[in-house]
């Protein structure tokens, strides 16, 4: 049991490592997916469009004519512009620029990752459907506190405990269920009974007409 603790412990350290190199890239991933600087650009076309606003301002006093018009026309069109044509394209070429650069840190990533599987392949005597951290762990723990002799009787009893946990699951959102179901005919009951009184008082009225 002492040779089984210690590959169990050995492939806890090298799925712990995989599952850390994957959250790491796709929470990289998630970051550049909803990267965006839309309310900077907003208020670049806000400075962007006073700028506009005010030279349309100093022409007209310069040539002695009105233009509030213009001039409000080109300070709502640098702030959609900027909103909606130049700052699209800018992100577009950050992500793009992100992209690359995660590109080039996920390389080494992806290669540990390949080989972390390949030993895990090779030395771990998990089967591969209970290669997972959750499931390493709690083997571990089941020989830590004594509680399995081998890892035949370790699987079996995590197949029980995941079975066990799953019915109970099932059982809380059934309850969930049920309670909706309740306070949904309670409300049910509660309109109907304000539907008969406001009907009685409708026929205690049309009584004395």
């Amino acid at each position: 049991m002492e040779s089984i603790y210690q590959n169990l412990q050995q492939a806890h350290v090298r799925i712990a490592r995989y599952v850390e190199l994957d959250e790491h890239m796709e929470q990289r991933k998630f970051r550049i997916q909803l990267y965006s600087r839309r309310r900077m650009f907003v208020w670049w076309g806000v400075a962007a469009g006073w700028i506009i606003y005010l030279l349309w301002y100093r022409i007209g006093d310069l040539q002695g004519q009105g233009v509030v018009v213009p001039g409000l026309l080109s300070f709502g069109g640098s702030i959609a512009a900027m909103q909606y044509v130049i700052g699209p394209i800018l992100d577009r070429r950050k992500k793009t620029a992100m992209e690359r650069q995660a590109t080039t840190e996920f390389t080494p990533m992806i290669a540990e990752m390949n080989l972390l599987a390949d030993e895990l392949e090779k030395d771990s005597v998990l089967p591969p459907k209970y290669r997972t951290l959750h499931a390493c762990t709690k083997l571990l723990e089941y020989v830590e506190n004594g509680r399995i002799a081998t890892l035949r009787e370790g699987i079996n009893l995590y197949e029980e405990e995941a079975s066990r946990d799953l019915q109970h699951q099932q059982l809380r959102q059934l309850a969930q269920q049920n309670q909706q179901l309740i306070r949904q005919q309670q409300t049910l009951i509660k309109n109907t009974r304000d539907m008969v009184r406001a009907q009685r008082v409708t026929n205690d009225l049309l009584r004395f007409r």
